[in-house]
Parts: structure tokens; C-alpha cells; sequence
């Protein structure tokens, strides 16, 4: 039985389900609320979860998830060229755009624009 689980080993499970997933769990019983509703699953949930970013794409005014992912790829200098170091970031996403590019950033917010002049993320 899942009761016969140690708790990490649990946890450990439960912190690679979806969070959407994890939501409806919360129903099944006391117990099961309880256990979801440790703030340590919560955290090591956290730790697991791809890096993304919630992407609002204005006009069409729905909410996508873009997940970040290492790439091979980087470009650096030594420290004394006073260059930039820039990282490439490879993503995959649910739009149907093939180049997103970063336009510019203020107070934390993030804008995206697309090869579609109309379209702003």
C-alpha cells in the first residue's frame, strides 16, 4: 500500500507529478490533503519543475508556458574583454512561432515579440 512508503520516498513520487494533477489528488482523502498540503512537498516540487516562465500573448489573450532548457551552445570572453557573457537558451513552448526574440525588460517583466509585428508575449 502507499501508506507502507517511507514519507520521502513518497514525497520524492509525488514532486514529479504535475501540479495540475497533484490539485485534484487534494479530493481523494484527509490524509492525501494533508500530505499535499506540507509546504516541504511544495518545495521539492519546486526544485523538480522545468525553469519557464507563463507567457500572456497579447492579442489572442491566452496563457502559455514556455520551459527553458540548457543548450550546448554559450558564448564568453575572459574577464578583461569586458564583454557580455551570453548564454543561448534553447525553449520549447506550445506556440507556433518559429523565432521568439527577447525585446526588452522592466521592473522583472519580460516582453517577447515574434516575427509577427502584431504579436507581443
Amino acid at each position: 500500500e502507499v501508506s507502507d512508503l517511507p514519507n520521502n520516498i513518497l514525497m520524492d513520487i509525488l514532486s514529479r507529478i504535475p501540479v495540475k494533477d497533484l490539485y485534484s489528488c487534494r479530493l481523494v482523502c484527509k490524509t492525501w490533503l494533508a500530505l499535499l498540503s506540507d509546504p516541504y512537498l511544495a518545495e521539492l516540487h519546486h526544485s523538480v519543475a522545468p525553469t519557464g516562465i507563463l507567457v500572456f500573448n497579447w492579442p489572442l489573450r491566452d496563457i502559455r508556458f514556455i520551459e527553458f532548457f540548457e543548450s550546448p551552445l554559450s558564448i564568453s570572453s575572459s574577464e578583461d574583454d569586458n564583454l557580455l557573457h551570453i548564454n543561448v537558451l534553447n525553449f520549447r513552448s506550445s506556440f507556433n512561432y518559429k523565432y521568439l526574440g527577447f525585446g526588452n525588460e522592466c521592473n522583472g517583466l519580460l516582453l517577447f515579440c515574434s516575427e509577427n509585428p502584431n504579436c507581443c508575449f
